[in-house]
């Protein structure tokens, strides 16, 4: 799947067509201006074509984690009344089960549009509703003729329009419960036509993207690239167990990262310098010399920048929660690039930007 976007030979011509034929096909089995659309698995170009459609009917995308627990699925479904459910294949079984056992939660649900699917999905029972896959809806919509993109006041030249709801994203609930963060028409178009820092101007942007969609930075991770015009890598597992892998075979030239990873990194440099006798951390030179250590930590570093991460990095964003200060300051060293340090949340974006405050979203 890493390998996924290169496979569309027409590039960004080839995905739009996409997302106008998905969006064709939804609008003809009946998917409506406003109609919230769950959103829920792996990121995979089918799932960004799918938000993407969305985009273009002016429906709702509700993004959730693959691994959402049963009782929140329900809570969400009922509160948004979502008409429509878009879902990886490697879950469509599990959420079928959940359905069928909370049918008042789902009482809205009409259709389920199965994503990255083989011939056997379309096949699955899901509530009694019609399914399709995510190549059926869009072979459906490429001979219902393709449907006119929904804007703001039926221009797109309007400047402002109305401020309707686009996305509703679900807080992870590690402040309590889970929220539903409402994104609108201009909350979007901001998104689309800024980019968080001037570096990533300079950049020939190659990234992977690793986070979920559920995710907003993981959103955009994959926006930033895909407004500069970049290449944009997806990782082959959505449990991360080949992220090393991919980026090893990725060799990005920017990276956005989150504490865990940076975390994992942090690991794998002490793990590497213990092996090499630097007894697991450089301040261990009352077992080894200090110049040995300091040429295995050098060596483990150099490594580290040409081959796990391909030798080619040349910026990095680190967002989300706060990274570990000695953690970001191994990052900051490790890699002798720019680091840009980004505080942000759900609900109300950057508030710091290497310390400083985001004046654009802090008012006092």
């Amino acid at each position: 799947r890493w390998l996924a976007l290169t496979k569309l030979s027409g590039g960004y011509a080839e995905l739009w067509l996409r997302v106008q034929r998905l969006a064709s096909g939804l609008r003809a089995s009946g998917v409506a201006e406003g109609d919230l659309v769950l959103l829920i698995g792996f990121s995979t170009v089918d799932h960004f074509v799918a938000e993407l459609a969305c985009h273009y009917l002016a429906a709702v995308s509700v993004p959730l984690a693959k691994s959402i627990a049963e009782e929140a699925l329900g809570a969400i479904a009922a509160q948004c009344q979502a008409t429509t459910l878009c879902c990886s294949a490697d879950v469509v079984a599990e959420l079928a089960a959940r359905i069928a056992a909370a049918p008042q939660a789902f009482a809205a649900l009409a259709r389920a549009i199965v994503l990255d699917a083989g011939d056997d999905d379309q096949r699955v029972e899901v509530g009694g509703v019609e399914v399709l896959t995510c190549a059926a809806c869009e072979e459906r919509g490429r001979h219902a003729g393709l449907f006119p993109p929904v804007v703001p006041g039926g221009s797109a030249a309007s400047p402002g329009g109305d401020d309707r709801l686009l996305s509703l994203v679900y807080t992870s609930g590690s402040t309590g419960e889970p929220k539903g963060a409402m994104f609108g028409e201009r909350a979007w178009r901001a998104r689309w036509a800024t980019l968080p820092f001037g570096e990533l101007l300079e950049l020939p942007m190659v990234s992977l993207v690793f986070l979920p969609q559920n995710h907003m930075g993981g959103r955009n991770a994959l926006a930033n690239s895909w407004k500069l015009g970049g290449l944009a890598y997806l990782t082959h597992a959505s449990d991360l167990s080949t992220l090393f892998e991919d980026l090893k075979l990725v060799r990005p030239t920017y990276l956005h990262l989150v504490p865990r990873l940076s975390e994992q990194l942090y690991q794998h440099y002490q793990r590497e310098l213990a092996r090499a006798g630097g007894a697991g951390a450089e301040a261990a030179a009352a077992t080894a010399s200090a110049t040995a250590t300091a040429t295995a930590s050098e060596a483990i570093l150099a490594e580290m920048r040409e081959q796990l991460l391909g030798g080619r990095l040349l910026l990095a964003l680190t967002a989300s929660a706060p990274t570990p200060p000695e953690v970001l300051a191994f990052v900051q060293r490790a890699f002798d690039i720019p680091v840009v340090n980004v505080f942000a949340g759900t609900e109300y974006g950057q508030l710091f930007v290497d310390g400083k405050v985001n004046r654009q979203n802090v008012l006092e």
